[in-house]
């Protein structure tokens, strides 16, 4: 055999063993929330829709380029969001809830001297945040289980679940002549990993068909071993967390409307001999949405 075939099927074995690491780890929830949803119970749907303004900064180190600390504030100002989610309920106080979230980061800048992204020199001008939905998802999964019931719908819930975050984040602008780079994005979902989180959950009764809503969850993943190399084993570590507070108000029938406020706050740092790749994204605006029962 070749040196060449021998280092393609090495890749190709490094590859495998990524993903069933990454499915690993993903496996037992999905199995577990499987084998729950199953069991006899009711079934609830949800739609949300939410604007927010984005904070934080996001700085990328390509080989021994040090990337530029690029603030939101600056290169971004709208972040919308669309979330889909489900939940059924089994037993008295038991129940699993899965949703998958897609989001957008937009906006932009006048640059008045150069940057650096990813090893790119972008050159003076106009620079722009265009993370689109299909760039910035994130799945979620998880166990609740009731603490107290305040009757008529209304009890304290605990939480336990993983999340698993998407994002390329990507930008345009123009491109210095002299840049010894030419690519103005980061997929940062190549170091992704599921996150563990636990949560808290509050639905309390104001009347017969109003309720005070609160959530709040967290998740963090301290620095481990990403299962991917580039430059070396690349590590990395996230933290997350949620918040939520609103009104839900029963419209006809099984339907709901919820208008609520959030906070959301992600980060992940991810570092190897070649790369050096920070986020932080913060975001805090208004949602709306509506669930059904089934």
């Amino acid at each position: 055999m070749t040196t060449v075939a021998r280092i393609f099927r090495r890749r190709r074995a490094g590859r495998r063993l990524r993903a069933a690491g990454r499915l690993g780890l993903a496996l037992p929830l999905v199995l577990g929330m499987s084998g729950l949803a199953c069991a006899a119970g009711r079934w609830h749907g949800l739609i949300e829709g939410e604007t927010g303004t984005p904070g934080g900064w996001v700085q990328v180190r390509e080989n021994g380029i040090q990337g530029t600390q690029l603030h939101m504030g600056r290169i971004a100002n709208r972040w919308h969001t669309l979330r889909l989610g489900a939940w059924r309920d089994f037993g008295d106080v038991n129940s699993v809830h899965m949703s998958l979230s897609v989001s957008t980061i937009r906006g932009g800048t006048d640059l008045a001297a150069p940057v650096l992204f990813n090893g790119t020199t972008i050159a003076p001008g106009r620079l722009e945040t265009i993370t689109y939905y299909r760039d910035f998802f994130a799945l979620r999964g998880a166990y609740w289980r009731r603490l107290v019931d305040f009757g008529r719908g209304g009890g304290l819930w605990s939480s336990v679940g993983l999340a698993y975050t998407g994002l390329n984040f990507r930008l345009n602008g123009p491109i210095a002549p002299t840049s010894v780079g030419h690519e103005t994005k980061e997929d940062f979902i190549a170091q992704e990993l599921p996150v563990p989180t636990l949560g808290v959950h509050l639905r309390y009764p104001l009347g017969r068909r109003v309720r005070l809503m609160a959530d709040a969850t967290a998740g963090r993943l301290p620095r481990v071993y990403s299962l991917r190399h580039e430059g070396g084993a690349v590590t990395v570590d996230q933290t997350q967390w949620r918040e939520q507070l609103g009104l839900s108000g029963r419209l006809s029938g099984s339907w709901r409307l919820r208008v609520y406020w959030f906070d959301r706050y992600y980060r992940q740092n991810e570092q190897s001999r070649e790369d050096g790749n920070r986020i932080k994204l913060h975001s805090h605006g208004y949602g709306i949405g509506l669930t059904a029962d089934f």
